[in-house]
């Protein structure tokens, strides 16, 4: 079953909703960007969300320091990655590796990588097929991400998790209607293909 990863979460409301309608991942952005939440409010959010949707910060060439600071105060359940990986030995969650296609080789070792466009979050999509013969034990998919092509999009690349940021927005604000779109395609398709 394709996993759900709604990315660029500010605010409970956005939260409850997302949880709601069934993800399996909500995620903070904790590196500068128009999305980003501060440690506290994000540990604000983090208080209403289920123990079974999986709380992920995503980060920006961080310090070793930052990312232990993140886990103890908002009670991360993964740390995404994008840019420059510190030391990463005392890290005690998952560790998801972000890098776009052209540099996937040197993520290939982590144990979970996550594919995305170039330029992070700005809705920009990729080739996906160029990822139909990469064999990985956990792929996420993200980059461009809708609920008009996500359909496609497990098809072409039969990702562990897909995650999305932009396409669940409208005007720059979190839409619950596109929410609840993306998440009942995806749904929609996994039911589709357990029919096969």
């Amino acid at each position: 079953m394709t996993k759900i990863k709604i990315c660029g979460v500010m605010d409970t409301a956005t939260a409850l909703t997302v949880v709601e309608a069934g993800a399996d991942y909500i995620g903070f952005v904790l590196a500068p960007s128009r999305r980003q939440v501060s440690f506290e409010e994000a540990k604000k959010i983090r208080c209403v969300i289920p123990s079974r949707v999986k709380v992920i910060g995503v980060f920006v060439s961080p310090t070793t320091a930052n990312i232990l600071e993140a886990i103890e105060t908002i009670h991360l359940d993964g740390v995404q990655i994008h840019g420059e990986v510190p030391a990463l030995e005392n890290i005690t969650v998952p560790v998801i590796r972000a890098v776009p296609l052209a540099k996937l080789e040197e993520a290939i070792a982590y144990q979970t990588v996550l594919v995305d466009s170039p330029q992070p979050g700005s809705g920009t999509v990729f080739d996906w097929t160029q990822l139909h013969n990469v064999k990985h034990p956990d792929l996420w998919l993200a980059g461009g991400l809708s609920a008009e092509n996500v359909g496609e999009a497990i098809e072409n690349v039969k990702p562990t998790v897909v995650d999305v940021s932009s396409g669940v927005e409208t005007d720059g604000k979190k839409d619950v209607t596109k929410i609840r779109a993306f998440i009942q395609t995806v749904r929609s398709k996994e039911d589709e293909n357990n029919d096969l």
